[in-house]
C-alpha cells in the first residue's frame, strides 16, 4: 500500500513539472478532506449584551452561542468591535473549543466608554480554517454615575464686602463635574437667613437691580443638576455704600448781596451730587426774611420768577435733596433790584402853519432814559386823536411823524415818553398849530368896471365894459387873510409878472403908453398855501 502511494506520487510530480501548464496546487490531494466532506462552524447568534440594548455596565462580557456539527472539530472564535458597523476591529479570540461547546463567552476590558455604541462581530473558524461570521450586534453603554454639582463659591462681591456699589451684578462659580446642565435657586434678603428671591438660574450671575444705599444683604446659592442632585452654597453677605447728601448750594445768580438787578431776572445756583445723583430742589423766595417757599421737587437748577418790583430787596435760598432723602441746605442769599425813573420830558418841534389834508411832519428832541431802557412815544394831536405809543426807541434816538388834520383850526400838539415798564414823562410843552384852508380875500379898489381914470382921477362912471385908463394910473390892490396870514401879492399885466408884495401897500403905478385892451390879474397868497386870483380886463390908452 505504501509503494503505491509512493509511485503514484513520482509519477504526478514528473506529469506536473513537464506536460501540465497548471499548478500542482489546484490538484486535489485523493487522500486530503475538502469541504464537501465537512461543515463549517455554526453561525454565532444569542448574543449577550442582547443586540440593541442600552445601559449595559462597562465591562460586560460578551457571550454567544457558537460550535460546529462535526464533533471532531475544534472552533476557535475571534471577536470583531468598533464605533461604526464599516470600521471593526478584532479586539480579541478564544479557543479553540470542542465542536460541542456551544457557549462562548470572553471578555474585553479596555474599550469601554460610558454611554457609548459599540458594534461587535463574532467569526468562528474551525479546525479546517472554514469560517462562519456572526451578524453584526451593537449596544450602548450606561450613563456615567451622576455626581452633585459643585459647590457654589467664589462669590462677587466677596463675602463680608464693604461699600459695594448700589447697581452690582452678583457672580459665583459653579459647573457640574458630570457637566450635567445646572439650575441655580438664588436667595437674598435683608434679613438672615434670606428667602428664595429667584429660582431655576441658567447663568451663574444675575443682576440685582438697583439695591439701597448702607444696606446689608444675605446670599447664598442652591445648585440642582439634572438629576435633580443639589448642593447648596455658604451663606454670604455685603453692605452697600453710605448715600451722602448733596453738597451746599453754591454760585448763586443774581450773586449774593448784588445791587441794581434788572426786575425780569431769574435765579440760578449750582450744586453736586457725590454719586452724581438727580437733585431735587426747593425754591423759597420773597421780601421777607427768611423767605417763603415758591415750588419744590424742582430739577432745574434755575427758577423763572415773576417781574419784581423796583428798588426793592429780594431773600432765596434753596434746600437740595437726592432721591434717597439726603438732605443740604442752602444759606440765604439776598438782591436788590434797581430803581427806575420816567424819561426826560420830551421837547416837540415841527411845523406850526398848515392847510387841512396835507401831512404835517413833527419830531421829537431830548429823547432820553436815565436806566437805559426802551423808550415809547405819544403824540396827542389836540384834535381827538393820538398816535399811539410808537417805539421801541433808544436814547438820543431822532423821531419824525407827520399827521394830517381834517378841519381848520388852532391845535395843540404834545408829546410824552414812557420807558418798557411804563413809566411815563411828563407832557411836552404844547406847540400851537393853525390850519388855515380859507384863501385870502381879494380885490382891486383901482381901477374899477365902468369907470374912466385919467391921469390917475377916476371920473364919473359911465356904462363901459370895462375901465378906461388914460395915461398914467396907480393899480391898487385890496387884500386880507384872516388865518394864517398873506405870504405875497402878485400882479401880472398880460400874464407877465409886474409886482409882488409882502406887504401893504399892494399899489402899482402903470406908465405904459399903448393904446390897447390889456388884461390885469392879481394873486394873494397866504402863508400856508391857500391862494386867490382876480382878473380885470382894461382899455389903456397912452
Amino acid at each position: 500500500m505504501n509503494n503505491k502511494i509512493l509511485v503514484y506520487s513520482l509519477v504526478l510530480f514528473i506529469l506536473t513539472i513537464n506536460f501540465i501548464p497548471f499548478n500542482l496546487s489546484t490538484i486535489a490531494n485523493p487522500f486530503q478532506p475538502t469541504d464537501n466532506d465537512y461543515n463549517k462552524p455554526f453561525k454565532p447568534n444569542n448574543p449577550l449584551p442582547e443586540n440593541e440594548s442600552t445601559g449595559i455596565p462597562l465591562l460586560p462580557m460578551l457571550s454567544w452561542d457558537g460550535g460546529d456539527m462535526d464533533e471532531n472539530e475544534t472552533v476557535t472564535y475571534h471577536v470583531y468591535m468598533g464605533l461604526e458597523p464599516g470600521n471593526l476591529s478584532e479586539q480579541g479570540s478564544i479557543g479553540p473549543f470542542s465542536a460541542n461547546t456551544t457557549r462562548i463567552s470572553i471578555s474585553v476590558n479596555e474599550f469601554y466608554l460610558y454611554k457609548t455604541t459599540y458594534y461587535w462581530q463574532v467569526q468562528a473558524v474551525d479546525s479546517y480554517g472554514l469560517d462562519t461570521y456572526g451578524p453584526i450586534w451593537w449596544f450602548k453603554t450606561e450613563n456615567p454615575p451622576n455626581h452633585p454639582p459643585y459647590k457654589p463659591s467664589n462669590p462677587h462681591p466677596t463675602n463680608g464686602a464693604l461699600n459695594t456699589f448700589l447697581d452690582i451684578i452678583l457672580r459665583w462659580d459653579g459647573g457640574d463635574p458630570d457637566e450635567n446642565p445646572v439650575t441655580y435657586d438664588l436667595y437674598f434678603d435683608t434679613v438672615n437667613p434670606p428667602t428664595l428671591y429667584l429660582a431655576n438660574l441658567t447663568n451663574t450671575y444675575y443682576n440685582i437691580g438697583q439695591l439701597e444705599y448702607e444696606t446689608t444683604y444675605f446670599w447664598k446659592i442652591i445648585a440642582t443638576d439634572n438629576q435633580t442632585n443639589s448642593t447648596e452654597g455658604p451663606l454670604w453677605n455685603f453692605t452697600t455704600i453710605p448715600n451722602y447728601p448733596p453738597e451746599i448750594p453754591f454760585d448763586p445768580s443774581p450773586g449774593d448781596l448784588s445791587t441794581n438787578v434788572i426786575i425780569e431776572t431769574d435765579i440760578s445756583w449750582n450744586c453736586i451730587d457725590p454719586e452724581d445723583h438727580t437733585i431735587f430742589y426747593n425754591v423759597y423766595h420773597g421780601i421777607t426774611n427768611p423767605p417763603d417757599l415758591i415750588e419744590d421737587e424742582l430739577i432745574d437748577n434755575s427758577y423763572m420768577l415773576d417781574t419784581h418790583d423796583f428798588n426793592t430787596t429780594y431773600f432765596w435760598k434753596i434746600i437740595a435733596h437726592d432721591k434717597y432723602g439726603a438732605v443740604s441746605e442752602g444759606p440765604i442769599w439776598s438782591y436788590t433790584t434797581r430803581p427806575n425813573t420816567a424819561p426826560n420830558t420830551p421837547i416837540i418841534y415841527g411845523d406850526m402853519l398848515g392847510k387841512a389834508d396835507v401831512e404835517h411832519t413833527y419830531s421829537v428832541e431830548n429823547l432820553y432814559d436815565a436806566e437805559e431802557d426802551n423808550i415809547f412815544v405819544l403824540f396827542d394831536w389836540g384834535d381827538n386823536t393820538t398816535s399811539g405809543w410808537l417805539g421801541p426807541y433808544t436814547n438820543n434816538d431822532q423821531i419824525n411823524i407827520s399827521h394830517v388834520f381834517n378841519d381848520d383850526g388852532y391845535y395843540n400838539v404834545k408829546a410824552k415818553l414812557k420807558d418798557s415798564y411804563g413809566f411815563e414823562s411828563n407832557w411836552s410843552e404844547p406847540l400851537n398849530v393853525q390850519i388855515d384852508g380859507t384863501p385870502p380875500e381879494l380885490g382891486i379898489s383901482r381901477p374899477q368896471d365902468g369907470f374912466i381914470y385919467f391921469l390917475n382921477k377916476q371920473f364919473i362912471r359911465r356904462i363901459f365894459p370895462m375901465p378906461i385908463i388914460i395915461s398914467d394910473i396907480h393899480i391898487m390892490i385890496l387884500a386880507e387873510d384872516h388865518g394864517a396870514g398873506l405870504d405875497t401879492i402878485q400882479l401880472y399885466v398880460d400874464d407877465d409878472l409886474k409886482a409882488s408884495f409882502i406887504e401893504k401897500p399892494y399899489n402899482w403905478k402903470w406908465t405904459s403908453t399903448t393904446i390897447d385892451l390889456h388884461d390885469i390879474k392879481v394873486v394873494a397868497n397866504d402863508i400856508v398855501g391857500n391862494s386867490n386870483s382876480l382878473e380885470l380886463t382894461v382899455l389903456k390908452i397912452f
